[in-house]
């Protein structure tokens, strides 16, 4: 029912405003086409790029999506067990002509990313394709993903005698051969039963075992238990020497400067958590201030910091000073409830370096903003320019925390709901914001484009982003009215709706770590 309605706000959109948006688009493309024929050395059609242009451009088209937004690790638990989420970025680019072909073909590294799915391996078109890739991927260092999905676990795992089936079984001579020139591990294994945490760790314990240290440098790991390194018994031909001994596994371990983790343990000790750039831990339970404060000694030059494992108050030592992370660019404490999030940020002291900080509405429990003390001192520590607020309710809310932090220049509110009017007697704020995006904010109240205006005009706003935000509750659609503010598009200076099927704006703000990708 709500998608045809959004369906036909669409539509009734569309036929009111389509006659000035192609006016205004028919203005764009004559400015364009003049500025092309004043400037002809600044226009060339795509097909007269030269060699070294193209290979640019289609190695960011395929590796900008297959980093962190591969198919296949987008809802693995949704796709049919015949679906085929193989990244196909490559092979389009290499149907469209003969020219695209032969440079597609000729690049290794477009085709240096490989998803692997245990439940799929019997696939004859799959098996083709893996082959096609690692073919013609030649020499390249590769990206690996295994996704090992709930919906085809019981396909999968035999539990009568602990073992794995052979389909499971068919990946690891490949990943034998591949583990020298693997040069990001990541593994997804949603499945609840007993076998899960023991695929897990036995994938890894392969490719460990052949791989090179130092090659490898990102491993990210979704399992449902802690990974002991132990293995399953038809697994064991593909390990050079059976079990790991712990030495091996502590100087592989080393290397590794890109960390992901959720649901599983590494022991704490481990070397694992040494010499980091980028750290993303999710429910880890075990997790504590101790641990958390050694990680970050040992991992001074973190630019990226994810966490979401406290939700209880942590004990805390008085004496601790914050660690300087000189480097950190983006802080993701989304998932650290006001209780905890004070005894977090006082253990960080990021340097001058632009900061992305996104954390969860602190005054949307019952702890009276318990963190704000330590939320200032760590703002005036830092230099804070991206701020993203998850779960505000209130206008007065997301003002009193906003006000906080002068140094910010763009802000995105993520899962808005505005449950009060824009009133409050707070004085004008010092600063001027560049942006506001609101995200995933289906939930809007019938004040919410008050409240949205009145941070426009409070903030002087110059940018306002909206996706996945419904106006429905606005009650504008009465006969004769609008499903949208009638000025939506005059509001600010710029104003864009993005589609609700484009990716999350702010998507990037929790992995700017992609930027060096490509350096």
């Amino acid at each position: 029912m709500a998608f045809h309605q959004a369906a036909g706000a669409t539509r009734h959109f569309t036929r009111k405003h389509f006659p000035v948006l192609t006016k205004l688009v028919g203005r764009k493309r004559f400015s364009v086409k003049l500025h092309g024929s004043s400037n002809p050395n600044l226009v060339s059609p795509i097909h007269l790029l030269p060699p070294e242009i193209l290979i640019r451009i289609f190695d960011l088209v395929c590796h900008i999506h297959s980093y962190y937004f591969c198919p296949a690790a987008i809802h693995p638990d949704r796709l049919s067990k015949t679906s085929r989420p193989f990244l196909k970025q490559p092979v389009t680019l290499s149907h469209v002509c003969s020219r695209w072909r032969r440079i597609t073909i000729d690049l290794a590294s477009l085709w240096s990313h490989i998803d692997l799915f245990p439940d799929q391996c019997y696939d004859l078109m799959l098996s083709a394709r893996l082959e096609t890739y690692v073919a013609r991927s030649a020499q390249a260092l590769l990206d690996i993903h295994i996704i090992l999905r709930s919906s085809n676990s019981k396909d999968l795992l035999a539990l009568s005698d602990n073992q794995v089936d052979d389909n499971a079984c068919t990946i690891f001579p490949f990943l034998t051969t591949a583990a020298p020139r693997v040069r990001s591990l990541s593994i997804m294994a949603r499945s609840s039963t007993p076998l899960g945490d023991k695929f897990c760790a036995s994938v890894l314990a392969t490719c460990f075992a052949h791989c090179i240290p130092g090659t490898i440098t990102d491993v990210s790991i979704e399992a449902p238990g802690p990974l002991d390194y132990d293995w399953i018994p038809s697994m064991q031909p593909y390990l050079r020497e059976g079990r790991l001994a712990k030495s091996t596994i502590e100087t592989l371990w080393a290397p590794i400067t890109v960390l992901h983790l959720s649901q599983c343990d590494i022991p704490w000790s481990s070397k694992a958590y040494h010499g980091l750039t980028e750290l993303r831990l999710h429910d880890c339970p075990s997790l504590n201030s101790s641990r958390l404060m050694s990680i970050l000694q040992s991992s001074p030059q973190l630019r990226v910091l994810e966490l979401d494992s406290f939700r209880r108050p942590i004990s805390e030592n008085p004496l601790w000073e914050p660690v300087p992370l000189n480097n950190l660019e983006v802080l993701v404490l989304v998932g650290v409830q006001d209780c905890c999030l004070g005894s977090v940020l006082r253990l960080i002291a990021p340097g001058p370096k632009p900061l992305s900080l996104s954390i969860s509405n602190p005054l949307d429990y019952y702890t009276g903003f318990a963190s704000k003390t330590e939320l200032q001192s760590f703002i005036s520590r830092s230099n804070i320019t991206q701020l993203c607020v998850n779960k505000v309710q209130k206008y007065a809310q997301l003002v009193e925390i906003c006000d906080l932090i002068p140094t910010v220049h763009t802000l995105a509110v993520d899962s808005f709901s505005c449950e009060d009017t824009a009133e409050d007697d707070s004085p004008p704020p010092s600063f001027t914001l560049d942006a506001l995006y609101i995200v995933r904010s289906r939930g809007l109240s019938s004040h919410a484009w008050a409240v949205i205006e009145s941070l426009v005009n409070r903030y002087q706003l110059q940018k306002l982003v909206l996706w996945w935000c419904d106006f429905r509750a606005l009650e504008l659609d009465v006969p004769g009215g609008d499903m949208v503010p009638g000025n939506l598009y005059t509001i600010c200076p710029v104003v864009k709706v993005a589609p609700d099927d484009e990716p999350n704006p702010i998507d990037g703000w929790y992995f700017q770590g992609l930027h060096n990708y490509f350096s």
